[in-house]
């Protein structure tokens, strides 16, 4: 009967070997298994989080050089738009529409690129106007046949005296330039303002522009 008894012990030892055993393989197993799961998770991060990385940096690249390629393009249509300007006339265009009285189109754009020399002279010329000089501009023209139509003109502009301008056109006449302009009046009887047209006429003398006649319609 001992022996009996003796024997579910061996059993029992038989079967905590066969359980370490199989615990053995469990945890080889589980292991194995934890192994597989931890790559296919790390994938799997892998793929939820690194490829979207590296789309993201791969995306970044691609941005800069597009940002650059596009900085680049319009760099170089800038600078060909500034050598297309610098080989315009000092009038890029004008309106088809024109004014029934005065003949000046509507609308014009001038090359931001001309030379402003001239249009510097006839603004210091204007000013004087403006400010009631007139006889010292128009001092010269006193000294021949002129000096009627000065002495009409300084009388004129001293009854509608001109407070602003705007420049609405460009004619080249070589040696000559007329500028045409948009000019606002002052009616010193009710102070009043209206608009009206008028254009200073400029010659080229030794290089430099000296005005040398004043249109304007009072």
């Amino acid at each position: 009967q001992r022996g009996a008894l003796e024997r579910p012990p061996e059993a029992v030892d038989h079967a905590a070997e066969q359980g370490v055993a199989h615990l053995h393989l469990e945890r080889s197993a589980g292991r194995h298994d934890l192994v597989v799961r931890s790559d296919a998770g790390e994938r799997a991060e892998g793929h939820r989080h690194g490829l979207p990385f590296l789309f993201s940096g791969r995306t970044g690249h691609d941005g800069l050089a597009i940002a650059v390629g596009a900085g680049a393009l319009i760099v170089f249509s800038f600078f060909g738009y500034l050598m297309w300007l610098n080989n315009q006339g000092p009038v890029l265009s004008r309106s088809a529409e024109h004014d029934t009285l005065t003949g000046i189109p509507l609308q014009i754009s001038l090359n931001p690129l001309r030379d402003r020399t001239s249009e510097h002279v006839a603004s210091t010329y204007l000013k004087a106007m403006r400010d009631g000089h007139c006889k010292e501009q128009l001092a010269d023209w006193e000294k021949d046949y002129h000096k009627k139509y000065a002495d009409f003109i300084c009388d004129s502009e001293a009854q509608h005296p001109l407070i602003g301008w705007k420049l609405v056109d460009w004619e080249d006449a070589p040696p000559l330039r007329i500028l045409h302009y948009n000019g606002t009046r002052r009616n010193p009887q009710d102070g009043t303002t209206y608009k009206e047209v008028f254009s200073v006429t400029l010659t080229s003398q030794d290089g430099e522009w000296v005005v040398t006649k004043y249109d304007a319609m009072y």
